[in-house]
């Protein structure tokens, strides 16, 4: 059996549903959701941001359930409870480009001719441009995994490179992509920036505001043992730091600790709450040297014009 048809979801070309022996492929608005659904499989997504991502709001909530039910009928299980969804009875293994993302870190040493193939054969296409629905920021992760082992494939000996079979069919996928240069035949003029890196500590939305933030390198903690790991691990070097006031319980305001803790960081820090009864603005600007404090909506859901707070922080300071 050949290696891709062990997933059950394929994502990183025309999206694809195995159930059982038949194979479903599945397009427009039910693959953008099934893709926002599997990666990771299991997380639990709001229908809010669902409707935020696949529409921009021009639609009515509805929708998505509509989208639901087309993804039922390949036979996987999408499960809805108190307005979230999420896709069950399903691991990274079942998800083309989750395992991609696992295998690609777990590599150790010199990178070999046969894995290199073994995960390159795993791309098709390019989802960015198949998937043009979905912001291209939400394939960033898979993407780093891409440039890493691209990375690791420009640093093993021509011999070993020219016996990795997948590789010229995987550069045709991304013409003129200049993070696949070094393995072109000459050299590629056109140099990335490096992103600002952004911290963004929020427990139910962090995902979706670094997935709203593409553009720069997020990293994100989600309660208050993966921040104290962060902290522990070394010196933070960010360019913005976004905290939400609540972390874990709707009043516990542990959001206020971290802030303590960065006060005298050499990158600004933002305050982001849903409660616009968060008491003095100027009070807690002062307290916590803040550069700003952002309300969200009142639903919960970041606010779009985020980004405009981001850039005036980040780029224009």
């Amino acid at each position: 059996m050949p290696a891709w048809e062990r997933f059950r979801v394929r994502l990183l070309g025309p999206v694809e549903v195995r159930n059982g022996a038949t194979f479903h492929t599945v397009r427009g608005v039910p693959a953008a959701l099934l893709s926002i659904l599997a990666l990771p499989a299991g997380r639990r997504r709001h229908v809010t941001a669902l409707h935020r991502m696949l529409w921009d709001g021009r639609v009515t909530r509805n929708a998505v359930q509509g989208q639901v039910s087309k993804l039922r009928k390949c036979g996987l299980d999408v499960r809805h409870d108190d307005g979230y969804y999420w896709l069950a009875g399903m691991s990274g293994d079942d998800v083309d480009a989750a395992y991609f993302q696992q295998r690609v870190g777990e590599l150790g040493g010199d990178v070999s001719a046969d894995e290199a193939h073994a995960l390159l054969e795993l791309w098709r296409d390019d989802p960015r441009v198949l998937h043009d629905r979905l912001d291209a920021g939400f394939w960033q992760p898979v993407f780093r995994a891409r440039d890493a082992l691209v990375e690791r494939i420009a640093a093993v000996p021509d011999a070993v490179r020219a016996r990795i079979g997948a590789l010229p069919d995987f550069l045709d996928m991304f013409p003129g992509d200049p993070a696949l240069g070094a393995l072109r035949a000459g050299p590629d003029p056109i140099a990335r920036p490096e992103a600002k890196r952004i911290l963004v500590v929020d427990d139910e939305h962090g995902d979706d505001i670094a997935m709203m933030l593409f553009r720069y390198d997020c990293t994100v903690v989600r309660g208050i043992a993966e921040w104290k790991r962060l902290w522990a691990a070394g010196p933070l070097r960010f360019d913005l730091a976004i905290v939400d006031r609540h972390l874990g319980s709707a009043v516990d305001e542990s959001g206020f600790a971290i802030l303590d803790a960065l006060r005298g960081s050499p990158f600004p820090r933002m305050l982001i709450t849903a409660d616009r009864q968060a008491g003095d603005m100027s009070d807690l600007l002062d307290r916590y040297d803040l550069a700003t404090v952002f309300h969200k909506h009142d639903g919960g859901a970041p606010l779009s014009d985020l980004l405009d707070t981001v850039r005036r922080l980040v780029d224009e300071q």
